[in-house]
């Protein structure tokens, strides 16, 4: 029997303890929503750009007109999306996948109506 629903809002671009999450989810009814910013997925070239790591609080100044620079970018957000869906994956949970770009509502209506199709 389910406890609790669980509700996790993350992007997912940190790494997620894959064993933490399956116990979670044995308990609880865990629901993914990830959060996607279209922006985000290229990085732009604006020139010098200061940033911050908001873990450690580590500043870095990268040049974004460097190639090299946006491709590194570019894969290790690619990597770190495809580690966490296949975390997801492995756990048995779907998330639910929401863009800054467009209203929450359809995608939640879909998500809420096909699980309960499937129950």
């Amino acid at each position: 029997r389910r406890h609790a629903v669980l509700f996790i809002l993350s992007d997912f671009l940190t790494s997620i303890d894959g064993k933490l999450f399956r116990i979670t989810a044995r308990r609880h009814d865990v629901i993914p929503v990830w959060l996607e910013d279209p922006r985000e997925r290229e990085l732009p070239a604006v020139g010098w750009v200061e940033f911050e790591d908001l873990e450690t609080g580590r500043l870095r100044m990268v040049n974004t007109n460097d190639k090299r620079a946006r491709e590194a970018y570019r894969k290790a957000r690619t990597d770190a999306h495809d580690k966490a869906r296949g975390t997801l994956r492995s756990s048995g949970s779907t998330p639910v996948v929401l863009s800054t770009a467009q209203s929450y509502l359809p995608p939640l209506l879909r998500y809420f109506a096909e699980r309960r199709r499937r129950r």
